[in-house]
């Protein structure tokens, strides 16, 4: 008999176009519900002893999992959340259809993992 349910957060790596090593993204959720209090991702940055990090990535990639996702529908019905993804000096991103993955005793569903790339805004001098 098998009574656990596990689930694992989704992953975003983010890149900058114009190749730039700063990583301070930050997350928003626009869509669905979050289990954390103030409704944000709960983004915490890679390398992480925690399941979705990728062990191979190093210390170096700009890579987070975001906690506190329910897996709930996006805002327009469509299955995940909807990420707003921002950095200072590149432009807003907005990345659709995020979830949460499960597996254990039920049919395995994976977590997103997605890669975005930032394009730097005009004014970022």
């Amino acid at each position: 008999m098998c009574n656990a349910i596990e689930s694992t957060p989704p992953v975003i790596t983010v890149h900058t176009s114009n190749g730039s090593k700063t990583c301070a993204p930050s997350f928003a959720l626009l869509g669905g519900d979050s289990t954390s209090p103030d409704g944000g991702a709960g983004a915490m940055r890679c390398p992480s002893d925690l399941a979705g990090c990728d062990p191979e990535a190093g210390a170096g990639a700009c890579q987070f999992i975001l906690g506190g996702l329910d897996g709930d529908d996006d805002s327009d019905g469509s299955p995940g959340v909807s990420v707003e993804v921002s950095m200072p000096g590149f432009e807003t991103t907005t990345l659709h259809g995020i979830h949460a993955g499960i597996g254990g005793c039920v049919p395995t569903v994976p977590a997103s993992d997605v890669e975005v790339t930032l394009t730097a805004s005009a004014d970022a001098g």
